[in-house]
């Protein structure tokens, strides 16, 4: 089962426990166990949903909603627009009561699952999970050697900085699915052992790459994590440490 199956099931997974032993969800509920990215996107839906779910509880039902209801059943096909117009703009009045307040409390308007402005997002919430590597290469040239296998057609940029800590610290080497596309992940290690984790995937699945201006890093911070995000005509990048900002721009 890949992140996109198991997302579209567990959609519908109810926040409350419920459904926890439900042989339905059990495949995808593994699946986020060992995923940190489709962890994070669960923990995300369920907030989302336990938000709108405190929204409706709290929200009264007008006490003459079910009459109104029921009485446009009895409308015929023939009746002015604008004589029915009192019944549906209280019926629209309830809903924008009930759904109005979940776009108020909505963090973030949503964004495409995959898309570059997601992708730094999503890189602070692998980076802040434990996950296992598929490799620890020795330097950064063999670490480079093995993103070519997996992912990257050509040589990807690395800079000085970050090519001497692999030589130094070796290289951990991760490939994975996110949304379906590919992901490659290198991470290299700082003098005081914290981590620098570079992410790397095609543009080509980005569907939001702005014409000009992506070849400058994009700064960001997700908890603890700052992310600096860039792209050039073939691959998108993103570099996340619990550096600061000042500290990253060596790294780059």
């Amino acid at each position: 089962m890949n992140n996109a199956k198991a997302k579209f099931i567990l959609r519908s997974y109810r926040s409350n426990g419920e459904d926890a032993n439900d042989p339905a969800f059990r495949e995808a509920l593994e699946q986020a166990e060992h995923d940190p990215a489709l962890n994070a996107w669960l923990r995300e839906e369920q907030e989302m949903d336990d938000s709108i779910r405190s929204k409706l509880n709290d929200t009264p039902v007008p006490e003459d909603l079910l009459d109104d209801i029921l009485a446009t059943q009895s409308i015929t096909v023939s009746r002015s627009f604008w004589r029915q117009g009192r019944t549906w703009m209280a019926m629209a009045a309830l809903v924008m009561a009930l759904f109005g307040g979940y776009f108020m409390i909505s963090p973030h308007q949503p964004q495409p699952a995959v898309s570059f402005q997601t992708f730094p997002e999503m890189a602070a919430a692998f980076a802040s999970h434990d996950f296992e590597l598929d490799m620890e290469a020795a330097n950064t040239h063999q670490a480079k050697e093995w993103a070519q296998s997996k992912l990257i057609s050509r040589d990807i940029p690395v800079s000085d900085r970050l090519r001497q800590m692999g030589d130094n610290r070796g290289v951990g080497c991760k490939y994975f699915d996110w949304e379906g596309e590919d992901v490659l992940l290198l991470c290299f290690f700082l003098e005081d052992g914290s981590q620098v984790h570079y992410f790397v995937m095609d543009i080509q699945n980005l569907p939001d790459v702005p014409e000009t201006g992506h070849e400058l890093p994009q700064w960001a911070k997700y908890g603890e994590w700052t992310t600096a995000s860039w792209a050039d005509s073939e691959r998108a990048y993103v570099v996340a440490s619990k550096s600061d900002r000042e500290n990253m721009v060596s790294l780059l």
